[in-house]
């Protein structure tokens, strides 16, 4: 029997807009080798769209083009895995300023 055969398969990585920080910019998220293939947003979200910036290394950042979200409150917005390959770690551009903090969950898993 393998170590891992239990293991959840799909998992949701939590990001933070922190409006003291940045209104419109989350923090890092290290997936780890998984693969983004879906956001959640919680009820409060303020914006419309949602663009992504990626590393292969957590320092330079870039900015993931022609890929955007459509933020739906309290939804959750599918993703193509194949567009984040190679993306170690993802940040999340909004279109908006949120007005509070907001925490915004990747769902990620192996592809």
């Amino acid at each position: 029997m393998n170590v891992n055969e239990y293991a959840p398969i799909v998992q949701v990585v939590d990001v933070l807009i922190d409006v003291s920080d940045d209104d419109d910019l989350s923090t890092a998220a290290d997936l780890h080798g998984l693969t983004l293939v879906g956001i959640q947003y919680p009820a409060a979200m303020t914006s419309s769209t949602a663009t992504f910036s990626v590393s292969v290394d957590g320092t330079n950042y870039f900015l993931l083009t022609g890929i955007s979200s459509t933020i739906t409150a309290s939804n959750q917005d599918p993703l193509v895995p194949a567009e984040f390959a190679g993306a170690r770690y993802v940040k999340i551009i909004t279109n908006g300023n949120e007005a509070a903090d907001r925490t915004l969950g990747l769902v990620v898993r192996p592809v």
